[in-house]
């Protein structure tokens, strides 16, 4: 059995590799078609690094896949090379696990945050302190909202023929130790208890983070994205 989780930036992904990762059956590599090189050295240590330009399936073949139990995490936006989206969508044995952050305003301000910030996760002992804060519009969360849409049906479209695991990003947060089980149950590996080793860089809510919540808020509120907003 092989895997690839899938899913947008700002998604908890990075817990979620992680997680996988310290099971005993189970190798989970994490962003290895990443833009910049150092990070995917950073990454996977122990693993050959992915060249651009180079052949996505040979290395997928020779590389990752040829260990059983074995996956990758893939940021939509980063299937960028010639022909890695057509192996992956005609390897019908692979499992692949859809990874939803239901709230897109909530992932759209933590990404904001870490840009800012320059923190995109960060270890048990140290979250940074945030204070930023932002103004936004609505005509720029609407187009991130239908952007997040489009990619949502994009993988889904993508992946209709092979098994799918949908797993929420909020049920992971919420209900870390079940829902990881429930995912080890369905990869058929052994139950596991894995620790959280990482936080969110941030635990104040949008409505803490956002200046004009309440004016968002009543710009959406009889629209499909009302429900975004506390």
């Amino acid at each position: 059995m092989n895997f690839l989780i899938v899913c947008r930036s700002r998604s908890g992904s990075t817990l979620l590799a992680d997680s996988l990762n310290q099971h005993p059956s189970l190798v989970c590599h994490d962003e290895i078609f990443h833009y910049a090189r150092h990070i995917r050295e950073k990454h996977n240590p122990g693993i050959p690094i992915y060249e651009d330009g180079t052949d996505a399936e040979k290395y997928l073949r020779k590389k990752i896949f040829n260990v059983k139990n074995s996956g990758f995490k893939l940021i939509d936006d980063q299937a960028r090379t010639t022909n890695l989206w057509s192996y992956l969508e005609s390897n019908r044995k692979l499992v692949v696990i859809h990874l939803i952050r239901w709230n897109a305003l909530n992932r759209y301000v933590s990404g904001k945050l870490a840009k800012k910030t320059g923190k995109w996760h960060t270890n048990r002992q140290g979250r940074p302190k945030t204070e930023e804060t932002f103004v936004f519009t609505k005509t720029e969360l609407e187009a991130f909202f239908r952007y997040d849409d489009a990619l949502f049906h994009d993988v889904e479209t993508r992946f209709r023929n092979h098994r799918m695991i949908r797993l929420q990003y909020e049920d992971l947060a919420s209900e870390y130790l079940d829902t990881m089980n429930n995912l080890f149950c369905e990869l058929g590996v052994k139950p596991f208890k894995p620790e959280i080793r990482m936080e969110k860089i941030t635990t104040r809510k949008p409505s803490e983070i956002v200046e004009n919540y309440a004016e968002l808020k009543e710009a959406f509120a009889d629209t499909l994205y009302g429900k975004y907003f506390e």
